[in-house]
């Protein structure tokens, strides 16, 4: 009945038309603006697989958005690390992984870290961050939050322009992700 309340609240969460994202082990949820586009990945690491799950939305000039942002990117990606919450050096694997992801995004925008936050987030180990494109012409960004909870890593992004990644819609997208089996 709890996670019942809390889907229905999520959906009142965006207003005009949410698209609400299940994790695959039904253990979280999050509100996308609007309609998504799932996938998953497998890949192998260190001898073993991993799979990424992805969830996205970018509005396009063919798919009318009500928040009507052409480019701009809010996406969900997450795998399971097994034993990852057991491990003894857990929040310094998840402050290097946190980095790994930070340092990525800065390569793939050719951009670099204005703003991280290293406070927990309802309760789990989080990072906050926004990247801004180098090139002072450009005016691309990126925010984003990274947290981590049973062995999940979890990054949930927004990219486009820096000033729809500082809307109100970005922070409600970054902000959420709720647990359903706490």
């Amino acid at each position: 009945m709890l996670n019942l309340f809390k889907i229905l609240l999520l959906l009142t969460n965006f207003g005009s038309s949410p698209s609400n994202y299940l994790s695959v082990d039904e253990s979280f949820i999050v509100s996308f603006p609007e309609f998504h586009i799932e996938k998953s990945d497998t890949i192998q690491t260190n001898g073993q697989e991993l799979i990424i799950y992805q969830a996205f939305h970018k509005c396009s000039s063919d798919k009318q958005c009500t928040h009507h942002v052409e480019g701009t990117t809010y996406s969900l990606t997450y795998y399971e690390i097994e034993n990852f919450k057991f491990q003894e050096d857990y929040r310094n694997y998840f402050d290097d992984l946190s980095q790994s992801i930070i340092s990525q995004r800065e390569a793939d925008l050719a951009g670099e870290l204005q703003y991280l936050s290293k406070e927990d987030f309802k309760g789990l180990p989080s990072r906050m961050l926004r990247i801004d494109q180098i090139d002072q012409a450009s005016q691309m960004a990126c925010k984003a939050r990274i947290l981590t909870f049973k062995n999940y890593f979890v990054v949930l992004q927004v990219v486009g322009l820096k000033t729809e990644i500082r809307k109100s819609l970005a922070l409600k997208f970054l902000n959420s992700f709720q647990l359903l089996n706490d």
